[in-house]
């Protein structure tokens, strides 16, 4: 039996400009987890794509950033990625924010979602259960 699993991630990209604090080294956008063994680094990284995707201005000082940006509501782009025995299967599209994660609870009752676009997932209803795949342009 395959060993399915939906992590939620956040996309990073490269960042422009020098940060106040460690990130890690990362290709053009790729993907990190959020789970409990995050690392400082990738905490870094998250916090620093939050504050460029919503604009909040990136000060010298980690302090005036990060007090800059809990001043401020905010939407990180990512979501929900399939993988399926280690394998990635399903990345969230573009477009797509953990804003929206919650729609997912419902697509097994039927509900549609909105999880991006190129690449978008696919979602049918078989057998009871529901089957995710990745659309390609």
């Amino acid at each position: 039996m395959p060993q399915k699993t939906i992590e939620v991630v956040v996309e990073i990209s490269s960042f422009d400009i020098e940060p106040p604090w460690a990130v890690v080294s990362i290709a053009n956008l790729s993907f990190l987890r959020l789970f409990s063994g995050i690392t400082d680094e990738e905490i870094g990284s998250i916090i620093l794509t939050a504050c460029l995707y919503n604009q909040i201005e990136v000060f010298p000082s980690a302090t005036e950033t990060l007090n800059a940006f809990l001043a401020e509501e905010f939407v990180l782009p990512g979501g929900l990625q399939f993988s399926e025995d280690a394998k990635v299967k399903v990345v969230p599209g573009c477009c797509c924010g953990l804003e929206d994660w919650r729609e997912w609870l419902d697509v097994p009752n039927g509900n549609t979602i909105w999880a991006g676009h190129d690449p978008s997932p696919g979602v049918e209803f078989v057998d009871g259960g529901v089957r995710v795949w990745q659309v390609e342009s």
